[in-house]
């Protein structure tokens, strides 16, 4: 995904369809991650999320939810932020905290610094490359690294109105100088701080509705050679999939017989299951669409063979 200014962002599964829950400050960050209105989340989030096909929720706080990536304003008042540094170390979640301060950032039109802070003048070399292999996706966002034992110099050398992104507490010597005790802030920027956990990018983010094809169990072969064209058909009741058929073996088969009676067993992925899942069927399908199915084995939508 790019912008006018040539920046790149995720393919999948962060900062395309962001939706936010009620919370200080949720709706502002959200609206502008997404770049225009954000989904508000109006329900049951797990099932929202699957039905909007929603990658990342902007949320009051951090809870046991796993499904998308979730980013947790603190004290954050959109309005005075004037720049935005994403503070990172080794950890999981410090490519998304670059990936939100630039979308912020850009959005805004406002500078960007990804920073880190290292202990010995060893370090330095190999600090900076991880940085830079970190913003590489992103052309407008600079690089700093401060040397010193805490990582609370980054936060004293941040300018008035600059709004901090981290990643979520964890195991790390930076994320343990970032949170105190009971994973709270021990520190905050001047204009507040947005907390960011990402996720494993799920199979219903990447599918497309109308696309694939999807046949009713009393469909006649005969009638199936003429319209279906994917070398795998879902053969679904009551929107349920029931079974798969291959159509380069319809062929063979006596045109009189129906869908139900020559099916496979089925074969898709879950809806929430990681992306990489797709690698488990996508020789099966031979390059036609594969089906995502929800927890109660409905067809919630086809995933491209592009995929």
């Amino acid at each position: 995904m790019e912008d006018g200014s040539n920046e790149v962002y995720p393919e999948r599964g962060a900062l395309q369809r962001v939706a936010w829950t009620r919370g200080d400050g949720c709706s502002e960050v959200a609206n502008l991650l997404a770049g225009g209105t954000a989904t508000r989340i109006d329900g049951d989030l797990r099932a929202m999320c699957i039905r909007e096909r929603i990658d990342t929720v902007v949320s009051r706080k951090l809870s046991s939810f796993d499904l998308v990536p979730v980013i947790v304003p603190q004290s954050v008042d959109v309005s005075s932020v004037e720049r935005i540094t994403a503070a990172v170390g080794g950890g999981p979640h410090s490519p998304f905290a670059v990936a939100v301060a630039a979308r912020l950032g850009i959005t805004m039109g406002i500078p960007i610094t990804a920073a880190s802070v290292y202990r010995e003048s060893e370090a330095l070399e190999s600090t900076l490359q991880h940085l830079e292999a970190l913003v590489a996706p992103f052309p407008s966002v600079d690089t700093h690294a401060f040397r010193g034992d805490s990582a609370v110099h980054l936060i004293e050398n941040l300018d008035d109105a600059t709004l901090l992104v981290v990643g979520a507490p964890g195991g790390s010597w930076f994320q343990r100088q970032i949170f105190g005790p009971g994973h709270r802030l021990s520190v905050r920027a001047p204009a507040g701080v947005l907390v960011v956990r990402t996720a494993e990018s799920r199979c219903y983010q990447l599918v497309e509705p109308g696309s694939g094809s999807v046949a009713g169990p009393h469909l006649s072969v005969s009638a199936a050679r003429e319209i279906i064209h994917d070398p795998v058909v879902a053969v679904a009741e009551d929107g349920v999939l029931i079974g798969v058929v291959r159509s380069d073996e319809l062929h063979e088969l006596d045109g009189d017989l129906q869908m139900r009676d020559v099916m496979h067993p089925p074969v898709a992925v879950g809806a929430v299951e990681p992306v990489d899942a797709i690698k488990e069927v996508r020789e099966y399908f031979a390059g036609g669409s594969i089906p995502v199915i929800d927890e109660a084995g409905k067809i919630v939508g086809m995933i491209p063979s592009h995929s």
